[in-house]
C-alpha cells in the first residue's frame, strides 16, 4: 500500500493534529475519514450514541463508520501534582486519605480512599471521596509532572530516601514496609513515589475487557480531562446525570466519578479485541548511548516528556525511545498482531537516523520485522498485523544507524528521537470459561439458601445500576419462567436484622418477576416503595418487589426489618413469581443483586454490633432534662410514655427515646474519655428526626449529618471528651420526631 494511503487508514488509530485555529475539536473515524470544528453540540445522550452529537452542523455519528476518538484540540492534558496510577494504565489524580474495611452492604472490599483533584467529584456529588481497589494500584506517585520509570518494590520517601521492600501492608492510617531488614512505617503523605512489587496488569487488562454491561460488544473508552485524569470503561457504562453531566465507573473504582463533559479532553475507543502494548509489563533489555545522555524511554510520552508527535500523527498511547534501546513487553497468550507507526519526533526536525526492528521472544536471529534507515524527514512507516501468535514476549529495538548510513545524516545517535505511536496488540478470542471476573454477590449469598435444583444451572453474569450506592455493581441473569421460592434459617439480632432485597430483569422478553419476602410464613411489608418514589402505576403501597415496573437494568431495592423477630430463630422465605407476561413473548430473564442481611447499627466498629459503654447513661442521673413537653422522666429502655425504645423495629433495653428539642445534661468525670451512642429515629414516630448534637461546657463539640427517617438504620457515634470538661449535653432538634440515644454512655479513658 502506498505511503500516503497507509497514512490516511492510520488516522482511525489516531489522534491528529488540527492546524487550523478555528477547528477545535477532530473526529477520527476507522476509515481514515475525520472531521474538524470549533463547536461540539449535542452531547448528552453520548453514551449511547442516540443523540446525534454534532461538530458545527455536522453530526459526529455517521452511517458505516466506526467513531475511533474525539479530542479537544484546544484543552490538553496536563498532569501534575500527586496521582494514582492503575494497573490498567488509567490516572486518578488526588490525594490519599486513608484506607477503609470492608463495606458489605455496599459491595466494597478493603479499598484506597483518595479525595479526587477537580473537577472530579463522587457520583452524588457529596464529596470527592472515591473508594478505589487495592488490588489494582500500580503507583502513587506526590508529583506526577515528572513521572518517571521506577523498578517494582521501590519507595520514594519524602525524607529522600529510596527504599526496595518485600512486602507492603495498607494501614487505615499509614502504611508499613517490610524490607531485608527493618520495618519503615509512616502516613501515605510521606510517600514520594511507591511501585507496587507486583502488579497484575494483565488481570486488569481483562477485566476492562470482559466487565459485563448491557451491550457485550460495547467497546472500551478512554476519557481524558484537562487535570491528567485517564478513564477507561466501556461505553454502554456510562451515565448520564443531567445536562453535560456525566458519571464512569471504571473496573478499579467501586462507585462513579462525576464530571461535566465540558472537561473533557478527549474520548478514544477500542475494540474489546485490542489493547495497547503499552499496558503491558516490560524489561529493559538495553540502553545507551554514543554522546554519553542518558535517554530513558518513556510510556504515552517522547523521551523528553512530551507529547508523542511524528510527521502528521500524534497520539496519546504510545513509546518515546532513544537509540541504542531495546525494551521486551510479556506477551499474553492471546496475543497474535501487532501494529504500529514508527517515527521521528517532530522535535528532531530532518534529523537522526536509526534502524529499528521488532523480535520475538529473544533479540538474536532474524527479526519479526526490520525497517530501513529512518530520519526526521520521512515519514512514519506503518507496521501493518504483525504475526505474533506463539511469542511470549515482543522486543523493540532502536538501533544506530550507521552502517550503510544515508548521505548527510546526522552522525552518531543525535537526535535519534524514535515515536511508537498507537502499538496495539490484537488478541485472539478468550472462551468465557477463561475469563477473569470479579465473584458475583448474589451467587455468594445464595450459597447459604436453600433453592430448588437447576435455579442456577446457567446464570449470566451482568451489572445493574444501583442508584442507593450510586455504582454499577455486579450481578447474575437468572432464567426464573415459573414461581420457585428459596428459604433459609435466620437466628435474629441485632446484626442482621436489616433485610434488603435488590433485583431488575433483562431488557428482552415482556414483564417481570415479583419477589415476596416471608418470614415464619407472615407476608413481610417493605419498609420503601422503590428508589424511584412510586412504580410506574402511581401506586404508593408496594407490598413486594416487582421488577416489572422500573427500567431494565436498574435496580429495584427493598427493605424489610426482622426486629420483631429478635432474639428467635425463623424460617426466611423470598417468592419469585412471574407477573405480567403475555405468554406470546418471552419473559425477561431475572437479574438477581442480593440478599443482604445486614446490622440495623451502621458506623459500628466491627460493622455488626454496637459498642457497650463502661458506664450507661441510664445509670446517671441527670442535671438537668428539659424538653417542650416539660422536664423529661427517664426510662431506660422506654420512650417518655412508656413504650418500649425501637430503632428499625428492634427493640433497645437500654439508652433513652427523647422528644424533639429535648436537652440532656450531665455532669462528667475525669475518667471518662469518650461518649458513645446508637442514634437514630424512633420507630413508627412521625416525620423526620435530627439532627443531633452535643455540648461540651455549653459550647457544640459535634453534630449529625442530615435527618433520619422511619426506616433509617441507627448510626453509631464515638465521641472523643477533651480532658478537663465538666458537663455534657445531648441535644435533639426540636424540628422533627422523636429520637434515640440508644445503649448510650461513657468509655473510660485509658491510664
Amino acid at each position: 500500500m502506498p505511503i500516503m494511503a497507509k497514512l490516511l487508514t492510520a488516522a482511525g488509530l489516531l489522534f491528529l493534529t488540527c492546524t487550523a485555529n478555528a477547528d477545535r475539536f477532530l473526529a477520527v473515524y476507522d476509515d481514515g475519514s475525520v472531521l474538524t470544528g470549533g463547536s461540539l453540540n449535542n452531547t448528552f445522550g453520548w453514551s449511547a450514541l442516540t443523540n446525534a452529537p454534532s461538530i458545527g452542523d455536522l453530526p459526529i455519528v455517521k452511517e458505516g463508520t466506526n467513531l475511533r476518538c474525539i479530542r479537544d484540540l484546544q484543552n490538553p492534558r496536563r498532569l501534575s501534582g500527586p496521582c494514582i496510577v492503575m494497573a490498567n494504565g488509567d490516572i486518578l489524580p488526588g490525594q490519599i486519605v486513608g484506607v477503609e474495611r470492608t463495606r458489605a452492604e455496599a459491595s466494597f472490599e478493603e479499598s484506597l480512599l483518595v479525595r479526587m483533584a477537580p473537577p472530579l467529584v463522587s457520583w452524588n456529588e457529596e464529596s470527592s471521596i472515591l473508594h478505589v481497589r487495592l488490588d489494582r494500584v500500580a503507583r502513587i506517585v506526590s508529583d506526577a509532572s515528572n513521572l518517571q520509570e521506577l523498578p517494582p518494590g521501590t519507595v520514594k520517601l519524602a525524607d529522600g530516601r529510596s527504599v526496595e521492600f518485600q512486602a507492603f501492608r495498607w494501614g487505615e492510617k499509614e502504611y508499613r514496609l517490610l524490607t531485608k531488614d527493618d520495618v519503615v512505617r509512616g502516613p501515605y503523605s510521606g510517600l514520594k513515589d511507591f511501585h507496587a512489587r507486583l502488579i497484575d496488569r494483565w488481570s486488569a487488562i481483562q477485566e476492562d475487557i470482559h466487565t459485563p454491561c448491557p451491550d457485550p460488544k460495547s467497546p472500551l473508552v478512554r476519557i481524558e480531562l484537562p487535570n491528567g485524569a485517564v478513564l477507561t470503561c466501556k461505553r454502554t457504562l456510562y451515565v448520564e446525570l443531567g445536562h453535560n453531566v456525566l458519571a464512569v465507573q471504571p473496573a478499579w473504582a467501586y462507585s462513579g466519578i462525576r464530571f461535566d463533559t465540558g472537561e473533557v479532553t478527549s474520548r478514544s475507543y477500542r475494540s474489546l479485541d485490542e489493547i495497547p502494548l503499552t499496558l503491558l509489563e516490560s524489561t529493559t533489555l538495553s540502553q545507551h548511548s554514543f554522546t554519553g545522555f542518558e535517554w530513558r524511554w518513556k510510556r504515552n510520552r517522547n523521551v523528553r516528556g512530551g507529547i508523542l508527535h511524528s510527521g502528521a500523527l500524534s497520539s496519546a498511547q504510545g513509546l518515546g525511545t532513544h537509540s541504542y534501546s531495546a525494551i521486551a513487553f510479556e506477551l499474553p497468550p492471546s496475543a497474535r498482531l501487532f501494529s504500529t507507526w514508527i517515527g521521528l519526533d517532530q522535535g528532531v526536525g530532518d534529523g537522526g537516523c536509526v534502524r529499528c526492528s521488532i523480535y520475538g521472544d529473544i533479540e538474536e536471529g532474524k527479526p519479526l520485522w526490520q525497517g530501513s534507515h529512518l530520519r526526521g524527514s520521512d515519514p512514519p512507516v506503518y507496521i501493518d498485523k504483525l504475526n505474533i501468535e506463539g511469542f511470549k514476549r515482543l522486543i523493540l529495538v532502536t538501533d544506530f544507524g550507521h552502517e550503510g548510513r544515508p548521505e548527510g545524516a546526522d552522525p552518531m545517535d543525535l537526535r535519534d528521537e524514535v515515536d511508537w505511536i498507537e502499538p496495539m496488540v490484537e488478541l485472539s478470542p478468550v472462551p468465557r470459561h477463561e475469563m477473569k471476573t470479579a465473584p458475583v454477590q448474589a451467587l455468594q449469598q445464595l450459597a447459604s439458601w436453600k433453592i430448588p435444583d437447576g435455579m442456577l444451572d446457567n446464570p449470566i453474569p451482568t451489572v445493574a445500576l444501583d442508584h442507593w450506592y450510586r455504582q454499577w455493581t455486579r450481578s447474575v441473569f437468572l432464567n426464573v419462567p415459573e414461581e420457585i421460592r428459596i428459604k433459609r434459617q435466620v437466628a435474629v439480632s441485632k446484626t442482621n436484622a436489616w433485610f434488603q432485597l435488590s433485583a431488575s430483569r433483562s431488557r428482552q422478553g415482556v414483564g417481570g418477576h415479583e419477589l415476596i419476602v416471608m418470614a415464619n410464613n407472615e407476608l413481610l411489608e417493605t419498609l420503601s416503595w422503590t428508589l424511584l418514589g412510586r412504580d410506574a402505576t402511581g401506586r404508593k403501597d408496594l407490598r413486594n418487589l416487582t421488577t416489572e415496573r422500573v427500567p431494565a437494568g436498574t435496580l429495584h431495592v427493598e427493605d424489610y426489618s426482622l426486629g420483631k423477630f429478635e432474639g428467635q430463630t425463623v424460617d426466611l422465605e423470598v417468592i419469585l413469581r412471574p407477573v405480567g407476561n403475555t405468554g406470546k413473548h418471552p419473559l425477561p430473564l431475572l437479574n438477581l443483586r442480593g440478599l443482604n442481611l445486614r446490622s440495623i447499627v451502621i458506623d459500628s466498629p466491627d460493622g455488626t454490633s454496637s459498642i457497650k459503654p463502661d458506664v450507661a447513661l441510664s445509670s446517671l442521673k441527670p442535671i438537668s432534662s428539659p424538653s417542650p413537653e416539660g422536664p423529661i422522666l427517664l426510662q431506660a429502655g422506654r420512650l417518655i410514655n412508656g413504650q418500649p425504645l425501637k430503632i428499625y423495629d428492634c427493640r433497645f433495653n437500654d439508652g433513652f427515646g427523647v422528644p424533639p428539642g429535648s436537652e440532656l445534661t450531665y455532669a462528667l468525670d475525669s475518667d471518662w474519655g469518650r461518649f458513645v451512642a446508637v442514634i437514630g429515629h424512633v420507630w413508627e414516630a412521625k416525620g423526620s428526626t435530627g439532627p443531633f448534637e452535643i455540648l461540651l461546657d455549653g459550647e457544640s463539640h459535634w453534630k449529625s449529618t442530615g435527618r433520619f427517617i422511619w426506616n433509617s438504620r441507627g448510626n453509631q457515634i464515638d465521641i472523643s471528651i477533651p480532658p478537663g470538661k465538666k458537663s455534657i449535653t445531648l441535644k435533639l432538634s426540636p424540628n422533627g420526631g422523636y429520637g434515640a440515644w440508644a445503649e448510650a454512655g461513657f468509655m473510660r479513658a485509658p491510664r
